[in-house]
């Protein structure tokens, strides 16, 4: 057989090899995380056509760049956008470190908007855990494999990455210890090997495990031969979860480390050692799961105030003879679109950040008002002066000053991204701004005062 010549790479596969090549060498990034940026990278490349149009970096914009990112935002959440837009800043970084971009474009694109704390950690009833580890039929090879694996993951809140690399190295049978070699951290931590896991691990190693020179504790029992996947445990999990009928939210095999760490809650373990269990650095990771203790939680209620005395409501329209604050009646601008010379720069500033998770409903308001604004006293003009600015701040006389100054970062904010494609806009100094208002102290209830406040609710007429 007559051997062939590889084909040659393609312009994009050339352009991938060499991110991939920065981000070892440069970086120092591991394989499997080199590997997820590629595979990103990939898209943004085949989003601008690199193999038709070969300029397509060197001539590379924002207004492209957002336009991808609008894209990937129908098809992603907001905490996967965090990655396609780490790895967009990093291809970036690499072309402009090379020169051949002039523009610093990484450091032009925004993050999206995520919110720390945001989803509960994903558990399950400790019932339903064991019913689905007494629902697999250990009389086969792979009906062991798959208890110990998922034992394991319930039992020692394992990761799947975790459990597909052990070795029978890692298991000490003699001091009744097994080695872990954390994924994230790649520190070795070693947990007590229990008599009920070592009688688990003992019937699969004699049973199920397949004879191989293989070092690695659990193999495939297929071909090809060798050791699982990492995401093998996902799929073992969700395949148990579905042949005995068990009515179990497609939540991943991770739910089983969460389900552990809530049950030690439940049982009255304290962090420290959930979070040594877990392999957790920080108290703040374990301290996580305390928002899945509802039980706990409602015993930090207090209770509903009785017993007091009602108060008279006052007649209806009392509200119309109370004193005007405001003098100057607020016109209202009615809905016409944008209207002035910087109308397309307001659009490219909302859509994208809209698409990485912004609501910007206020913002819209406020730039609204800066466009009107704009097209009434200065229709003809494109750049942006300080005596535009501050003439647009002279029109909110009735506001507070904390309002004010919102205001004014907000359309400051937009400024700041117009002089990315206009260097002529005028970015006002934050140090010019009214000075924010210290915060008022609070004022406490008694529980006499809100029993006179629940006492006189129950007087007012029912409504929507």
């Amino acid at each position: 057989i007559s051997r062939e010549e590889p084909p040659q790479p393609s312009r994009m596969e050339c352009q991938i090899e060499r991110f991939g090549l920065y981000l070892r060498e440069t970086r120092g990034l591991e394989p499997s995380t080199i590997k997820g940026h590629q595979g990103r990278i990939r898209g943004f490349l085949s989003f601008l056509r690199l193999s038709e149009r070969p300029s397509a970096i060197r001539t590379l914009t924002l207004t492209e760049i957002h336009a991808f990112l609008r894209q990937v935002s129908k098809t992603n959440k907001r905490f996967s956008l965090q990655h396609v837009v780490a790895t967009l800043r990093a291809f970036l970084r690499q072309q402009h470190a090379e020169g051949t971009l002039r523009q610093a474009l990484h450091q032009h694109i925004d993050t999206p908007c995520t919110y720390r704390l945001e989803q509960l950690p994903r558990a399950l009833p400790w019932k339903q855990i064991v019913a689905l580890l007494r629902s697999i039929d250990c009389s086969s090879r792979g009906g062991l494999r798959d208890f110990a694996l998922l034992y394991l993951a319930a039992r020692s809140g394992l990761r799947s990455g975790e459990l597909v690399r052990l070795t029978l190295d890692d298991l000490d049978w003699r001091a009744g210890t097994l080695k872990i070699v954390q994924r994230k951290t790649q520190q070795e931590m070693l947990l007590p090997l229990t008599d009920e896991a070592g009688i688990v691990l003992a019937r699969y190693l004699k049973m199920g495990r397949p004879p191989s020179r293989r070092r690695e504790l659990s193999l495939r029992c297929r071909a090809p031969a060798g050791r699982l996947a990492p995401n093998a445990v996902h799929d073992i999990f969700e395949h148990r979860s579905s042949l005995r009928g068990l009515k179990l939210p497609p939540k991943g095999s991770r739910v089983l480390r969460h389900s552990l760490a809530v049950h030690l809650l439940h049982r009255g373990v304290c962090l420290p050692a959930i979070g040594a269990t877990l392999g957790h650095r920080d108290s703040e990771s374990t301290a996580v799961y305390l928002r899945l203790a509802t039980a706990a939680l409602r015993q930090v209620g207090l209770p509903v105030p009785t017993g007091g005395k009602n108060v008279a409501l006052r007649s209806p329209g009392w509200k119309v003879k109370l004193v005007r604050v405001r003098q100057v009646a607020r016109a209202r601008r009615a809905k016409v679109g944008w209207r002035s010379r910087m109308a397309p720069s307001l659009c490219d500033y909302l859509q994208p950040r809209r698409a990485l998770g912004r609501a910007y409903v206020g913002e819209e308001r406020i730039l609204q008002d800066w466009d009107d604004f704009l097209a009434r006293r200065y229709a003809k003009m494109r750049a942006v002066t300080a005596n535009m600015f501050w003439n647009w701040v002279q029109t909110m006389p009735v506001v507070t000053s904390v309002v004010r100054r919102n205001r004014m970062r907000i359309v400051r904010n937009f400024l700041l991204f117009d002089a990315r494609q206009h260097p002529r806009t005028c970015i006002p100094d934050v140090l010019t701004f009214p000075s924010p208002s210290p915060h008022r102290c609070p004022r406490l209830v008694s529980p006499q005062e809100m029993a006179q406040i629940l006492a006189t609710a129950t007087l007012l007429p029912p409504s929507h």
